[in-house]
């Protein structure tokens, strides 16, 4: 009993002075990241809700990772400078932003970029084409997995599930 109750009190005492983090070991702080909205910049408003999951898509995928302080922001500009002035204000190490736009041969065009704070510029930008409607939310996700490889050096993958009904009353096949 004397020893439960000392243990206790020295517990106490390292975790009032030390907090978790003396307790636990406190890992490396967690790169603080901005996802802007994609862009719709097709002229269309039918655009809008594949700009909105490629987005959340993003937002998601950082978060799940763990490595990343994840926040969503407004655009406030655009170009370089805003980026860099937007990096500055909130303590941002990386800005992520994407647009959609109408291709030039038809399709849409799909590209996500990544603003670095201390290089001060964007280093990685890639861009995919959609060949249509129906194929716009797999090519997003397939750009937002490449850029998110590139940047972290990490393999990405999303699963698919599928229930078929099989006929049967309650029974579903995968």
């Amino acid at each position: 009993m004397k020893k439960t109750v000392l243990f206790l009190i020295v517990f106490s005492i390292l975790f009032a002075v030390g907090g978790p983090s003396f307790i636990f070991g406190q890992g490396a702080p967690l790169a603080h990241v901005a996802v802007v909205q994609f862009s719709n910049q097709t002229g269309s408003a039918s655009y809008d809700a594949a700009c909105k999951a490629a987005t959340d898509t993003l937002v998601l995928t950082l978060t799940q990772l763990g490595r990343y302080r994840v926040q969503s922001e407004d655009a406030s500009g655009s170009g370089e400078e805003a980026l860099r002035a937007m990096a500055e204000e909130k303590g941002l190490d990386f800005i992520m932003y994407g647009k959609m736009s109408a291709g030039e041969s038809g399709g849409i065009d799909c590209r996500l970029s990544v603003f670095d704070r201390a290089k001060g510029t964007t280093t990685l930008s890639q861009s995919r084409k959609a060949a249509g409607v129906l194929d716009i939310f797999d090519t997003a996700d397939e750009l937002v997995v490449s850029v998110l490889e590139s940047m972290t050096g990490s393999h990405i993958g999303f699963g698919s599930l599928t229930l078929a009904n099989t006929g049967r009353r309650g029974a579903t096949g995968c």
